[in-house]
């Protein structure tokens, strides 16, 4: 799983690949019983519903395919979904916060690709050049700000990848994350003016206790006055990563000067919820299909009213 969630739940076991089982949003984990969900969003009731996730990545209407772009020198993995109707379409860099690109979100992408949206995924470990454990301490890498800052130009790439397309609507483009990658679809839209979307899959706000102490990263709090975008939040009340109070106070700060920021808070759940691959589910850490539909509904909703 994610690095900082890995490092909450129990001692840090990694080499230099620090291999994670991911946060999944299909169905590809063992699943527990569904917690309260809350009631929808006003104005969702009779909002139009996407598909539902089912096999999103077998729609005839969906054409997608694992592809590499170039960063500079680099070469960067990826997973691409869009619809097969030419376009153009607003695109969304995806991004979660482990490396490889796993089955679940893939599905995300597609199920974006079923509603009119062209999905990039960016795979965070296609440079595996942490130091080994006996040459230093991973996490030092993982946690820091020059990762953070690679993670930010691979995905500003990914922008530059998807304008270069004649089926992508080039100046319709967002980021939605989930951990890591929630705390960068925060923290993107400040670095460029070609981001003009975020929605964060409970991206911590405050590092709590995760932020190297050779090389730190700032806090997403550290920018919320640069957010110039609307942006959306989903956050789990029982999250102990990416905690309430803190996604409260990113709210606040937000709103206090009229920022267009659109938060969520979900009953009975906690980190991943948005779903996952982890083969322990508690609900502090795991899937949960109610809140997670929930969430899905909301995050199209507003990546349609705001890209369209």
């Amino acid at each position: 799983m994610c690095f900082e969630c890995e490092m909450n739940r129990r001692t840090f076991l990694t080499g230099a690949a620090v291999s994670a089982a991911g946060l999944a949003v299909g169905c590809q984990g063992k699943r527990q019983k569904p917690a309260a969900a809350g009631t929808d969003a006003p104005g969702l009731q009779n909002a139009e519903r996407e598909p539902a996730a089912g096999r999103a990545l077998d729609d005839p209407a969906v054409q997608h395919e694992f592809l590499s772009f170039k960063n500079g020198e680099d070469t960067i993995r990826g997973f691409l979904a869009r619809p097969k109707a030419q376009g153009p379409y607003p695109a969304i860099i995806l991004m979660q916060g482990d490396p490889e690109i796993p089955e679940w979100i893939q599905t995300t992408a597609a199920r974006l690709a079923q509603v009119g949206f062209v999905a990039l995924v960016i795979d965070l470990g296609s440079r595996n050049d942490a130091p080994a454990p006996e040459h230093g301490d991973p996490r030092e890498f993982y946690l820091g700000n020059a990762f953070d800052k690679r993670a930010a130009h691979d995905a500003l790439a990914g922008v530059r990848h998807l304008k270069g397309h004649p089926f992508v609507k080039s100046t319709s483009i967002g980021m939605v994350g989930s951990c890591f990658g929630g705390r960068r679809a925060l923290m993107l839209p400040t670095e460029s003016k070609e981001v003009t979307v975020g929605v964060s899959f409970y991206g911590p706000v405050r590092e709590r206790g995760y932020r190297s102490a050779r090389d730190p990263r700032p806090d997403v709090m550290e920018v919320a006055k640069q957010l110039q975008v609307p942006v959306q939040g989903h956050y789990g009340l029982l999250d102990t990563v990416a905690r309430e109070e803190d996604a409260k106070e990113f709210e606040a700060a937000l709103k206090a000067r009229g920022a267009a920021v659109e938060m969520h808070y979900y009953e009975g759940v906690g980190h991943g919820f948005y779903g996952n691959t982890w083969e322990e589910q508690t609900p502090e850490f795991g899937y949960n299909a109610a809140s997670a539909e929930l969430a899905h509904r909301r995050m199209v909703e507003f990546l349609k009213r705001h890209l369209n």
